[in-house]
């Protein structure tokens, strides 16, 4: 058994309700829900699977009974955790990840000013359970 990540981009953006019966709903998966560049919400889980076919199989089955109808996934990207997390550069990361409260410290700007740029797109986050996670190296490239 190898364990997959998923990710599954949906057909509209999910409403902050929708976000969280949806992170509900793949706990088992341990979701990370976050804004694609076409505005649209894209989610990642990890699933164990004995092939590309079941996990890709199962990633979609699971995404879509738990997300709206008229939400439903529009693609899907199945790789290796290990694949995944070279491509996403993590096994280079030093994994510094800070809160929404902590990447306002750091660029000087108010809370609220910071999810402005996550929802407008102008700042890389990602949903970890019903927080948001922001990437250290992308506050000081900031600065």
């Amino acid at each position: 058994m190898t364990d997959w990540n998923a990710t599954i981009h949906l057909a509209r953006e999910l409403t902050d309700d929708e976000i969280d019966t949806t992170i509900d709903a793949l706990t088992d998966f341990h979701p990370a829900i976050s804004t694609s560049a076409r505005r649209a919400t894209q989610i990642t889980i990890t699933l164990p699977a004995e092939s590309l076919r079941q996990a890709s199989t199962v990633a979609l089955t699971v995404t879509a009974d738990a997300t709206p109808a008229d939400a439903q996934p529009v693609a899907c990207q199945v790789m290796t955790t290990h694949e995944f997390d070279k491509s996403s550069g993590i096994l280079d990361m030093p994994g510094d990840l800070l809160s929404v409260s902590e990447a306002a410290e750091a660029l000087g700007v108010s809370r609220q000013a910071v999810l402005k740029r996550i929802d407008h797109g102008g700042l890389l986050a990602s949903r970890v359970g019903k927080a948001w996670a922001i990437p250290a190296g992308v506050i000081h490239s900031e600065e």
